[in-house]
């Protein structure tokens, strides 16, 4: 329930942050870096997360257009790391 509500609002907060940008910066952003991608995982007990990480690198290997993407896991995250993790990598997208 506690990792519900940080989700909540890293998103609202993000949500706000997004709607302060132009769509110029949008657009230069996107064009310059790669999308980061940020892989949180918890690894409880009898999930596969090192399988379904796995998919995830495989599946943007084989893009086309694999250069715009970028990465980033994390492991053995605890609630309080989420925060930490997205304030620091900064991405593009989460995946829990």
């Amino acid at each position: 329930m506690r990792l519900k509500t940080i989700a909540a609002e890293l998103l609202a907060n993000q949500a706000s942050e997004t709607e302060k940008l132009s769509s110029s910066n949008i657009t230069h952003k996107q064009s310059n870096q790669p999308l980061k991608i940020l892989v949180l995982a918890a690894i409880p007990q009898g999930l596969r997360v090192d399988k379904e990480i796995r998919e995830i690198e495989e599946a943007i290997r084989r893009a086309t257009n694999r250069d715009l993407f970028e990465i980033k896991i994390r492991t053995a995250v605890r609630p309080q790391d989420i925060r930490r993790a997205i304030a620091e990598e900064q991405p593009s997208i989460v995946h829990f």
